[in-house]
């Protein structure tokens, strides 16, 4: 990924989505239910937002089945966490 591109990605996250990417970095992998509880949103459906964050390679997601019933579980992507730790002095 160039720069140029992470930049652009970086630049266009809201802080909505920022608290998101640091609640699911925080806990290392999380539904979006998780997600929700962590930012004291219960109610709150995030799936949309944390699709959007998905396509744009910012969290990746793995599809999970535990007893019949299926998880999708949202992971920060290396990338991210390392253009986050660069752009902290």
């Amino acid at each position: 990924m160039s720069e140029e591109s992470l930049i652009d990605r970086l630049s266009d996250l809201t802080p909505d989505d920022l608290q998101i990417i640091k609640a699911v970095s925080y806990m290392g992998a999380a539904t979006a239910e998780e997600v929700a509880l962590q930012l004291d949103h219960p109610a709150e459906d995030l799936v949309p937002q944390l699709d959007e964050l998905v396509q744009r390679q910012m969290l990746t997601a793995e599809k999970m089945t535990i007893d019949d019933e299926e998880f999708e579980i949202y992971q920060v992507t290396s990338s991210t966490t390392k253009s986050f730790q660069r752009s902290i002095p």
